[in-house]
């Protein structure tokens, strides 16, 4: 079929493809090489394709050298992050919204940029990853919402053990969500002990990029690159920053007021068989009791500890270090108020049982006998609401 020509002089595309396969069928071993090449070819395009649809781990892709192979073709990358615990929020509607918060390193740390809107004011941006809308079901089997978030390792880590920057990361939550999916939540967001909310972890498509190796801070004017040590990231850098600011801020010939603060608390709810901390979800029927922790580390006794008690709610102030306000999440008997401080814990336990329904009805005339005794000054009107603090026992 071929002229006896030389490989410089010979020229496929004269022939036809039907005649090229024609030719190479006639040959017993171009056939064989030719069944080999495309083998080699078919096993390294699946090869390809299986690696760019692998989800990573944060482990496998810190050890990556060509990040290349795991990229589609727009530039993406599949990955299955670490997760670290759950936020539990609420829609206008009132209909809950779980958020997975969980990490990766493909995510960017936080970083401080000018802002162009603000007179080139220093702001930080905070990347995060926004994952589909879930549907799932509560413990009582009702219908919520469940969203994937991912963000820097360094970040998720922080989160956990810092309070204030949880509220702002709440914060940052419910405008990323409005923006992409036009859900509107309410300011309160409660931390649950969960890690994560659903039956597998969710594996997320992000925009690809090679590993940091070395983290640079951006150049100042008349300063000269500076590099971060291994064991100081770029957060801890921005925290170091945001102090020394403060604490030049600070310094004054007068010293500081002192701030009363609002302590931190928990809240448990007792059953018959078990207790168990509140995450928003509650059997009235089957509830016996609250019981409020509040937390006091500077306190070493509860002597100075004062409450106030309705059925709705309670006040605590302790001198000039700790004064809040709570809510119980439905009416309580006033009479099984109990107060106890834990010295060793420095923790504040008020517990109390929940009123029910058929007791509301059957102490109403009761309730209304009171109030008319409270009337006519034969009692203090703050005998049943106060909690005097000899009554607050110190248990070591």
């Amino acid at each position: 079929m071929f002229p006896n020509l030389q490989p410089e002089q010979f020229d496929l595309s004269q022939f036809s493809d039907e005649q090229i396969m024609d030719f190479i069928k006639s040959n017993p071993e171009l056939k064989q090489k030719y069944d080999q090449f495309l083998f080699q070819q078919k096993k390294a395009n699946t090869q390809t394709n299986h690696l760019k649809t692998k989800p990573l781990t944060d482990a496998e892709y810190l050890k990556l050298k060509d990040i290349q192979e795991y990229l589609d073709q727009e530039g993406g990358m599949m990955i299955e992050p670490t997760p670290h615990f759950v936020l539990k929020a609420f829609d206008q509607n009132g209909e809950k919204v779980f958020f997975n918060v969980t990490a990766h390193s493909v995510v960017d740390a936080p970083e401080e940029k000018q802002l162009i809107d603000y007179n080139n004011e220093v702001g930080i941006r905070v990347p995060m990853s926004v994952g589909s809308i879930k549907e799932d079901h509560d413990v009582k089997g009702d219908t919520c919402k469940v969203i994937d978030l991912v963000i820097n390792p360094t970040v998720a880590t922080n989160l956990i053990s810092d309070d204030n920057l949880k509220t702002f990361f709440c914060q940052l939550v419910q405008t990323y969500v409005d923006q992409k999916y036009k859900l509107k939540l309410q300011d309160k967001f409660i931390s649950l002990k969960m890690k994560y909310k659903g039956k597998s972890i969710q594996f997320q498509r992000v925009k690809g990029k090679k590993p940091p190796k070395v983290q640079v801070i951006d150049e100042k004017p008349n300063q000269s690159p500076v590099q971060n040590n291994d064991d100081e990231d770029e957060t801890e850098q921005i925290r170091k920053r945001q102090r020394e600011e403060f604490e030049k801020q600070s310094m004054s010939t007068q010293p500081p007021a002192f701030v009363t603060q609002e302590p931190e608390w928990e809240l448990y709810l007792i059953y018959p068989n078990n207790e168990q901390e509140y995450d928003g979800d509650l059997d009235y029927n089957a509830i016996k009791q609250y019981r409020f922790q509040i937390l006091t580390p500077l306190l070493i006794t509860g002597k100075a500890i004062k409450l106030k008690v309705d059925e709705e709610q309670f006040q605590m102030v302790a001198g000039k270090f700790y004064k809040i306000s709570l809510r119980f999440p439905s009416k309580i008997n006033k009479s099984s108020v109990k107060a106890l401080f834990l010295t060793e814990k420095r923790t504040l336990w008020i517990s109390a049982d929940v009123k029910k329904e058929h007791e509301e009805e059957g102490n109403q005339q009761k309730e209304e006998q009171y109030v008319n005794e409270i009337q006519n000054g034969q009692q203090q009107s703050s005998s049943n609401y106060d909690l005097q603090s000899n009554l607050i026992f110190d248990i070591v």
